[in-house]
């Protein structure tokens, strides 16, 4: 019973990092947007994306970066 307490606190640490670096990613291509500096801030919602793909945000302003840089394709 110990051993599954552990583990559920581990686990929940764990969603609680990967939040937080996917709102970083986020944020620093949010920074690099505003900066028009398109196609590294692209790489960054990239990386938010891919590591939580119902992280809204970061969907959006993937979005945003990829009509900046004319690539419909998508």
């Amino acid at each position: 019973m110990k051993l599954l307490g552990i583990l559920m606190c581990i686990i929940i640490f764990i969603g609680i990092c990967a939040a937080e670096e996917t709102e970083y990613f986020d944020w620093k291509g949010s920074q690099l947007y505003a900066a028009k500096n398109y196609t590294d801030a692209l790489a960054y919602f990239n990386q938010a994306v891919a590591q939580d793909p119902n992280y809204v945000n970061a969907g959006v302003h993937k979005g945003d970066a990829e009509r900046a840089l004319k690539d419909y394709n998508v």
